[in-house]
């Protein structure tokens, strides 16, 4: 019967340990790649709808300048809080009320980049750990992993949960989404906080 492996003498996963950090910093700036080229896919969406909408020049700089930062979803969110603004409200209000929304859209994402990235970092980190215990006898061939999700876990994740995996192999989601991708590890989306486990 397999049981979840946890700190004992045989192995102890350590976060905090000189290889798993370099293996999460390693992981952590090839997903911050991927931020900076769906930023790039914001700004560019902001400059061709501004040209495509007719937002005056002045106007659409400065949302633009304001708007780094902000993914595609969110410039698209920001030109539709725009269009909807009320035309009876000058252009000094106008401009405080539309720097406010792209503040907050921008903290959203900050957060939502800072959580995923970390867990994201902590799962290969551990992972990297688990292959490296395998490689030296700690942990039998037969090794699998278990995806864990929370409580209140989204509908692309819980069927994931307890399901299990070869150590070097992938999770298959049952979902027919963007995200039917198979994976080795969480984080399977932004804002996503399961976690694995290792099971012998």
């Amino acid at each position: 019967m397999a049981e979840t492996l946890t700190s004992d003498e045989k192995f102890n996963y350590n976060p905090q340990s000189r290889e798993a950090q370099i293996r999460a910093r390693e992981y952590t700036s090839a997903q911050l790649q991927a931020i900076n080229r769906e930023t790039w896919a914001g700004v560019g969406f902001l400059v061709s709808r501004s040209i495509d909408d007719g937002i005056p020049t002045r106007e659409a700089a400065k949302m633009i300048q304001q708007g780094l930062g902000l993914n595609r979803p969110q410039a698209a969110a920001l030109l539709k809080y725009r269009a909807g603004l009320s035309p009876l409200l000058s252009a000094s209000v106008r401009d405080r009320v539309i720097r406010a929304y792209i503040q907050k859209q921008i903290r959203i994402r900050a957060m939502m980049i800072a959580r995923t990235t970390v867990l994201d970092g902590l799962n290969q980190g551990m992972m990297t750990s688990w292959q490296q215990a395998q490689q030296q006898g700690y942990l039998g061939k037969k090794t699998e992993k278990r995806w864990r999700t929370n409580v209140d876990a989204c509908s692309i994740c819980r069927p994931l949960n307890n399901k299990t995996a070869p150590l070097n192999g992938y999770f298959k989601f049952s979902l027919p989404s963007r995200f039917s991708q198979p994976i080795k590890h969480p984080t399977a989306h932004p804002n996503c906080r399961c976690s694995i486990e290792v099971v012998t």
